[in-house]
This record gives structure tokens, C-alpha cells and sequence, in this order.
């Protein structure tokens, strides 16, 4: 009976203390405090992996390709440094997507190869380097409609 009490006080006092420390730890943030703010005029929504990607990272990543690249590499099919290679892969993906669910436009950028889509994603990243992958990607998918590319 007094070993039985004895584990009950010792149950108790470890509840006690771990409640009590669970009330002083802070929890995570609230995830609206951690999204960065949209673009004026645009809804708020969560880009998965890549497609979140700060612009200025971006750049990092295309510098980071062009310098470790091998010579004689084929740069057209794949890339060589992994966070290229993501973006690359998120790109190809979220243009599939786009292209499946847009019945006017299912061929959009077929014949680009991945070196020109990835400039104009640099050229825009420049310019734009508060701005995010996914918007760039938004952005050029747009452009080659009206250019019919």
C-alpha cells in the first residue's frame, strides 16, 4: 500500500511539474504571423515546397548552377546543383499542372527548354526580388500565352 501511494505522489508531482512547464514554454507561432504579405491584390494562399521560394534565393540557386556546372553539361534536360534541380522539377510540375487545368491553353511553353524558362524566371527574380517562385512562375506561364509560346 505505501509503494502504491508512493508512485501515486511521484505520478502526481510529474504531472504537476510538466503541466506547469508546458504553461511557461512558448508554442509555435501562429502560422498566419509566419506567410510573408501578398503582392497588392492578391490572395493570400500556401505555395507548397519550391514554390515558395524567395526570389533572391532563386538568384542564389541559378548563380550556384551556372558556377558548379561542368563544362560539356546538359543544362537543356536537368541541372547539376539540387536546389536547382528543385526548382526546376517544381517548375516543370506546376506548368503540367497549369497547362492540364486550362482546356485554352494545354501546350503552353512546349518547346522551351529549361536554360530559357529559367532566365526568365532570373529576369523577373531581378526585378522583383521580394516577390516569390511561384508568382514568377505565374507570371512567365502568362506571358507565353500572349506571345502564343
Amino acid at each position: 500500500m505505501k509503494l502504491r501511494l508512493t508512485a501515486l505522489a511521484v505520478v502526481l508531482g510529474l504531472t504537476v511539474a510538466l503541466s506547469a512547464s508546458a504553461e511557461t514554454t512558448p508554442g509555435p507561432p501562429n502560422i498566419d504571423d509566419t506567410l510573408p504579405e501578398p503582392p497588392p491584390g492578391a490572395a493570400r494562399f500556401h505555395a507548397f515546397s519550391e514554390g515558395g521560394t524567395p526570389c533572391e534565393d532563386v538568384l542564389k540557386a541559378i548563380a550556384a548552377e551556372r558556377a558548379n556546372r561542368p563544362p560539356g553539361f546538359d543544362y537543356q534536360t536537368t541541372g547539376f546543383e539540387m536546389p536547382y534541380i528543385k526548382l526546376v522539377f517544381w517548375m516543370d510540375g506546376y506548368l503540367s499542372a497549369r497547362n492540364e487545368l486550362d482546356p485554352d491553353h494545354r501546350t503552353t511553353g512546349r518547346g522551351l527548354g529549361i536554360e530559357t524558362r529559367m532566365r526568365w524566371i532570373e529576369g523577373y527574380c531581378r526585378q522583383l526580388p521580394y516577390e516569390v517562385f511561384i508568382h514568377a512562375l505565374s507570371a512567365m506561364r502568362e506571358q507565353m500565352i500572349e506571345e502564343n509560346r
